[in-house]
């Protein structure tokens, strides 16, 4: 008889972990979508774009749907709030950059949306924060807070 040795799927929703107080903002470089303009629309960030400043990235699961656009005009309507605590807002999903340009473009409460929508297509950063819906292959609902210093401060997760 032979034993069968147990690997876990390292994409098993049991294996990804919510990232969580203390733990360090996970390094990444993608596109994000900042503007209607399409000459202007996409700008390369990474870890380096906004260091020095707070940061709230908010994860949510797709362009085109109805629940989300709620979520992210509510962050736009406080971004000077934010703004006036030296905190960048990040919006991402596992789109591709020029869906969030399309959706932009096409939902009336998107139009002037003041701060950056990373493209994870790749899903990287879902992975990486422990957002991913690994069967669906979209990020969940989830909030971060970090600090100058790139440590995290504050972690949410919802359905």
């Amino acid at each position: 008889m032979v034993a069968l040795e147990f690997k876990p799927d390292p994409f098993s929703p049991k294996e990804l972990q919510m990232l969580s107080v203390g733990d360090t903002f996970p390094q990444f470089k993608l596109k994000a979508t900042v503007s209607n303009d399409l000459d202007k629309a996409f700008i390369d960030i990474d870890n380096q774009t906004y260091k020095g400043k707070w940061l709230v990235v908010f994860f949510y699961p797709k362009d085109f749907t109805f629940v989300c656009p709620t979520e992210i005009k509510g962050f736009g309507d406080l971004n000077s709030q934010f703004a006036d605590r030296d905190t960048q807002v990040l919006a991402a999903s596992t789109d591709i950059e020029v869906v969030h340009l399309a959706w932009r473009k096409d939902h009336k409460d998107l139009h002037d949306l003041p701060f950056p929508v990373i493209a994870d297509r790749a899903n990287r950063q879902a992975t990486a924060f422990g957002t991913l819906d690994v069967e669906d292959s979209v990020a969940t609902r989830a909030s971060f807070r970090c600090d100058r210093g790139c440590l995290l401060l504050f972690g949410y997760h919802s359905d």
